[in-house]
This record gives structure tokens, C-alpha cells and sequence, in this order.
């Protein structure tokens, strides 16, 4: 008896399981990043004296918020910006056995970016992934002080940052 249920409770886990995969659509690269691949190592190599077959071709996505990020920020400094990840995570100390909170405040973006003396932070969003309310009252500080502030959830929109804020 308790054996037929537990084999109903692992077929609905596997039909969960494949359907949740059956919905998700497969990633396209959009051409933005495989044009942006090309530049880039171009970029990378310019000036180098490596031979060609030792040279190492870098692949992006923009379709996790990881991928985003690392792309976001190899984008600016091809442009001559500083551009960094922002982790907001704590440390864990061993001497004390938890975790402690780092002092940067909450809310900031993912990437912070300071193009021609501008600070730019994008916070990246991917899929279904909201702003928190920390989030939207930091973007509000930032751009009251003269920064930017966005939510960016494609490496489309990361252009569209950087083009709206290079001639600043």
C-alpha cells in the first residue's frame, strides 16, 4: 500500500519536473553579444604578440543575471570605464563562527560603472526577478544625487545605458 503511494508521489514530481522544463523556451543569443564577442577579442588581443591559434575566443550570455553581470562589466571596461560586481554578501568569520554583514549598504545595483565621471549602477534582473523596495528607494537616492540607477534585464538594455549616458 504505502509503496504504490509513494511511487504516485514520484511520478507527479517527475511530471512537475517535465513540464516546468517543457515551458522554458531554449536561448538565442541575440546578435548584440555574438557582434560584441567579435570586438571583444579584438579588443583583448590588440597590441599582444600571441599567435593566433593560442588566442582564447570569450563566450557571453545574457541569460543568467551571473552572465549579465560578467558581460556588463567586460563591456564598460572595453569602453574605458571602471566597472566592477558589487557583492553584498557577508564574510563568514571563523573565529566567531557566523556570518557578519558587510557595512555597504542595501540596495545598490549589481554593477557599479563610473563612465566620463559619471557613477552608474545597474541592477540585473532576469526572467520574472523584481525590484525590491530597497532597491527602488536606493535608485531614487542615486538619481537624486546625480547618478544612475537602472534595472537592466538584457545585455540590449546595458547598451542602451551606455548610449544614453556616454556623451555625459
Amino acid at each position: 500500500m504505502q509503496y504504490n503511494r509513494i511511487e504516485q508521489i514520484n511520478e507527479l514530481i517527475n511530471s512537475t519536473i517535465k513540464e516546468k522544463k517543457a515551458k522554458s523556451k531554449p536561448y538565442k543569443k541575440p546578435q548584440s553579444i555574438i557582434d560584441f564577442e567579435k570586438e571583444y577579442f579584438e579588443y583583448k588581443y590588440l597590441g599582444r604578440d600571441i599567435p593566433q591559434y593560442m588566442r582564447v575566443f570569450d563566450k557571453f550570455s545574457d541569460k543568467k543575471a551571473n552572465d549579465l553581470q560578467k558581460l556588463t562589466v567586460k563591456f564598460f571596461e572595453m569602453k574605458g570605464a571602471f566597472a566592477t560586481r558589487i557583492n553584498s554578501t557577508g564574510v563568514y568569520r571563523a573565529d566567531m563562527k557566523k556570518f557578519v554583514r558587510n557595512t555597504q549598504k542595501s540596495g545598490l545595483g549589481d554593477v557599479q560603472v563610473i563612465l566620463n565621471g559619471k557613477t552608474i549602477y545597474l541592477e540585473i534582473k532576469i526572467g520574472k526577478d523584481k525590484p525590491s523596495e530597497i532597491q527602488l528607494k536606493r535608485q531614487n537616492e542615486i538619481r537624486k544625487a546625480g547618478g544612475v540607477y537602472e534595472f537592466v534585464h538584457s545585455f540590449d538594455e546595458v547598451l542602451q545605458v551606455y548610449s544614453d549616458n556616454i556623451h555625459i
